[in-house]
Order: C-alpha cells, then sequence, then structure tokens
C-alpha cells in the first residue's frame, strides 16, 4: 500500500526549498571541505573546472527535484 502523495504547498513550496537549500549547503561544504583536503571527496570533481561543478551542483538539484516530483505522482 502506498503513503499518500505529497499536497501543495508541501509539494510546491516545501520540497524545492529543501532541495535547493540542501543542495547548496551541501556543495559549499564540499567546495569547502576541498580547500582544506586539497582534493575533492568525490574524484570526479577534481577533474572539472568551477563553472562545470556549478553546473553539475544545479542538474544534481534540479534531478532531486525531478526525482521527487516523480516519486510524488506515483503515490495515490
Amino acid at each position: 500500500m502506498l503513503e499518500e502523495k505529497f499536497r501543495p504547498p508541501a509539494s510546491t513550496i516545501g520540497a524545492p526549498m529543501l532541495a535547493v537549500s540542501f543542495g547548496v549547503v551541501y556543495s559549499l561544504w564540499i567546495e569547502h571541505a576541498a580547500t582544506i583536503n586539497q582534493k575533492f571527496p568525490y574524484p570526479f570533481l577534481n577533474e572539472l573546472s568551477g563553472g562545470q561543478r556549478g553546473i553539475f551542483y544545479m542538474f544534481a538539484i534540479v534531478g532531486a527535484l525531478f526525482t521527487f516530483s516523480l516519486l510524488n505522482n506515483l503515490h495515490r
């Protein structure tokens, strides 16, 4: 049995705010940790320039929002 679907405002305001907030804070933490450790915790990030990493972080946030929307729509 599936759980109830998230309804507005949780699905239209809450989820996007959380995804963006966590995505930005986590990406800032990764960048901060890399300045201390002289390398990124995920090796592929070492190969990307600063702009490319920014684009990657944005796509990760959009992916999280898309996944939430997709899974929320599977519920009744």
